[in-house]
């Protein structure tokens, strides 16, 4: 699969709005369904860029389906320990859940190698 532009929406928790643009392709996602408690619906993409690095892309809808926050961060890896002390600098953390995009992102990784 070819590089192509990806412009994704970001909200932060605190506030700040705006978009990602970069050339790359979708590696693995990863969706989780809110449980009876949970006001949002989390999910968890991963893209590789055209520049070798690795964009971990992490949405929440609210109980309605409606968009409602986003942000993500650049890893020049898939380790999992990178992965979540990225996420965790920058204040975002979806749980576990992270770890099964970064699963499906590995299969498609192969054929490229």
């Amino acid at each position: 699969m070819q590089f192509q532009p990806i412009t994704l929406a970001k909200v932060t928790s605190q506030g700040k709005t705006g978009v990602i643009q970069f050339q790359g392709r979708p590696l693995g996602r990863s969706v989780d369904k809110p449980g009876k408690s949970d006001n949002y619906k989390k999910s968890v993409e991963i893209y590789l860029t055209d520049e070798d690095s690795f964009i971990i892309y992490v949405c929440y809808y609210d109980k309605y389906g409606e968009f409602a926050l986003s942000d993500c961060v650049e890893t020049d890896n898939l380790d999992l320990d990178t992965i979540r002390n990225s996420l965790k600098e920058e204040g975002i953390y979806p749980g576990p859940m992270y770890s099964r995009a970064v699963y499906h992102s590995y299969d498609r990784l192969k054929p490229l190698e």
